[in-house]
């Protein structure tokens, strides 16, 4: 049975490094495939799910390395892994201290710099760090997925996590949406043992999970604010009740003290969300907002000229627009060429999404971890939609929580014959 499956193992790899033609790049694509296998091994009702998804996205990296241009594979993508070669000549050291230096677009770079300091320039070694994050990315979608909703569900948030186009294509890309993705599902992993256990172990956790989401992107902050004004305001009448009685629980202690940071920080110091503004003042906030509004609106691609706020007043009513079309853009009379047919097909499996969280909403709101969830969500399709002006920059930012509308949709997501249930 072992050779039965080792030989196959060993034509698979070969195929690929003939494909690739990248030593150095073969490796880490190895490296990956090992931490899938022992992800596997550790929890076998996942293990094709598993499976599944780095073989689909290995296939991606080798059709853009050999067939086709993949979409959103120049620019950025380009530019992040140049930036990550040019600063790898300085050495492991020099790569290492330069951080302090970084803006938040070059997080990537600096991580790819590391590797290659060590081995030598290679894209498909740049991917592979992405296909790592988005094989980890499954395995934490099913890890939520099984706290939130138990076993048999949990398989079909699994699958639809290995399978979803957009989450394939930016695990082979040199773009950031795979690691904000895993430290995300991070994040809301420990919100959601926080939620349950009010442990300072899981608070701690999920705001160093969101700050790393944040120091990828700066419009991922939003989640941890968002976290936090959640904390408390869902626990509020509980801790003061708490501490007029004298009764001092972990939860409420941690929220109690959150409580008195944040007046007190908000008292002395302005909060500055990158590409948005100051969220403390509150005519800087709408100047901020309303110079991103028109500046995101350009390219070939860029939302209809009525959905661009253009004074201040515009922008409270104009929000619900903008968060409309930051998921489900383009719409079918917005096709102007054939690569937006991309965008209408992950924008229509977003319809597809929010029609059945719409249908599971009793379920999420009686809730208190998935309540949190969805209103995290809810702040990052605003916050994202505000910053958002054309809809290819659209779809790749939505990549970035939509294991989020997978796991609020899980219930009522329908089956296929290849999913088994959980022995």
């Amino acid at each position: 049975m072992k050779n039965k499956i080792f030989i196959p193992l060993i034509i698979f790899f070969t195929l690929i490094g003939f494909a690739i033609g990248d030593i150095v790049g073969l490796f880490g694509i190895l490296v990956v495939a090992l931490i899938t296998f022992i992800l596997a091994k550790s929890c076998p009702s996942v293990a094709n799910i598993l499976y599944t998804a780095f073989v689909f996205r290995v296939l991606v990296i080798i059709l853009g390395i050999d067939f086709i241009t993949l979409p959103d594979s120049i620019g950025d993508a380009w530019f992040f892994e140049l930036v990550a070669y040019e600063w790898s000549k300085l050495g492991f050291l020099n790569a290492i201290f330069n951080f302090p230096e970084l803006n938040e677009s070059f997080v990537i770079s600096y991580i790819i710099s590391i590797f290659y300091s060590l081995t030598d320039r290679s894209m498909v070694l740049a991917q592979s760090i992405s296909l790592l994050f988005g094989v980890l990315s499954v395995f934490m979608s099913y890890v939520l997925a099984k706290k939130l909703w138990g076993g048999r569900t949990a398989i079909k948030v699994g699958w639809f996590s290995a399978l979803y186009p957009s989450l394939i294509l930016y695990s082979a890309l040199v773009m950031r949406e795979m690691y904000i993705c895993f430290f995300l599902l991070v994040a809301l992993n420990n919100v959601i043992n926080w939620t349950n256990n009010g442990s300072y172990k899981s608070f701690f956790l999920a705001t160093l999970s969101f700050i790393m989401t944040g120091i990828f992107h700066g419009g991922m902050y939003v989640g941890l604010i968002m976290f936090i004004i959640l904390a408390i305001s869902f626990n509020f009448k509980k801790i003061l009740k708490m501490l007029i009685n004298g009764i001092i629980t972990s939860k409420s202690s941690v929220a109690f003290a959150l409580m008195i940071a944040l007046i007190f920080y908000v008292s002395i110091s302005n909060i500055f969300i990158p590409k948005i503004g100051v969220v403390t003042d509150f005519n800087e906030l709408k100047k901020g907002i309303l110079k991103k509004n028109l500046v995101s609106h350009r390219g070939a691609a860029k939302y209809p000229d009525w959905t661009v706020a253009q004074s201040e007043n515009e922008l409270i009513y104009k929000i619900p627009i903008r968060a409309i079309y930051i998921i489900f853009s383009p719409f079918p009379w917005e096709i102007k060429k054939s690569s937006h047919l991309i965008g209408l097909f992950d924008g229509t499996l977003y319809m597809f999404l929010a029609y059945l969280i719409f249908r599971n909403r009793k379920a999420i709101w009686s809730d208190p971890a998935l309540r949190m969830i969805f209103l995290i969500l809810l702040a990052y399709i605003i916050v994202y939609g505000i910053a958002t002006g054309n809809f290819g920059t659209g779809l790749r930012h939505r990549t970035k929580f939509s294991i989020m509308f997978i796991l609020l949709a899980a219930p009522l997501l329908p089956k296929f014959i290849f999913f088994k249930k959980e022995k």
